[in-house]
């Protein structure tokens, strides 16, 4: 059985709260300017239970619904003393599911997770920091290098229901002798090798080797020092 780790991050309320207001206020200041005009004794009340559904809405959408998560999963609610390169954390799911909302195929969902990290993730080692970066820190920094590239795509992939696993390569689609990473992920059609350090979906490396989580995790720790 593979693990799937969930890290919950706290968020502080305000934090929320000035999200939603930033994004309303212009329109609280035109709706309030029209209801003196319109002398309308209570939109000042439905403005208020906008906002707040507006912040439910929010709360919601950074929730992983654990119905969409592969049974051949489990879900691990662990502290930051625990070492694993596929954390889930409300900002991915926010941010995957948006970009896979309409996406009615797995095939789809593979495709569009693809297309964001290549959208929004750049190649490249973090200065100064030692071993590789998990799935959670690709996402903060907006930077990895393959394997770091491979645990994001992985950790997107499962929150929305995919199978996916992480590849270490060792001859690439070139027949090049490599020292490389990418994912692989099932679909309709079968297993989908997705390469984002590349900038390649459907890549066919050449020699590969699909690792389980015990074998990831193992390597991740060891190469922070743990």
């Amino acid at each position: 059985m593979q693990r799937l780790k969930y890290n919950l991050l706290q968020r502080r309320s305000t934090q929320r709260s000035l999200a939603i207001s930033r994004e309303t206020l212009e329109q609280l200041k035109r709706d309030i300017s029209v209801s003196r005009s319109k002398a309308h004794p209570n939109i000042e009340d439905r403005i208020i239970q906008d906002i707040k559904q507006k912040h439910r809405e929010w709360i919601r959408s950074a929730a992983l619904d654990t119905s969409q998560v592969d049974p051949g999963y489990r879900i691990l609610i662990t502290d930051d003393s625990v070492e694993n390169p596929l954390v889930i954390t409300s900002e991915l799911v926010r941010i995957i599911r948006a970009a896979t909302r309409d996406a009615p195929s797995k095939e789809s969902k593979a495709r569009r997770i693809y297309d964001w990290i290549e959208q929004s993730i750049e190649y490249g080692k973090i200065d100064g920091r030692k071993g590789y970066i998990d799935s959670q820190e690709v996402l903060s920094y907006r930077r990895g290098i393959c394997a770091e590239m491979a645990f994001l795509y992985i950790a997107m992939a499962r929150s929305v229901g995919l199978r996916s696993n992480f590849v270490s390569v060792s001859k690439d689609y070139r027949g090049k002798k490599v020292n490389h990473a990418c994912a692989v992920v099932e679909t309709e059609r079968g297993l989908v090798f997705v390469d984002p350090a590349y900038h390649k979906y459907d890549v066919k490396h050449q020699k590969y080797e699909i690792w389980n989580d015990k074998e990831i995790i193992g390597m991740f720790e060891k190469l922070r020092g743990r």
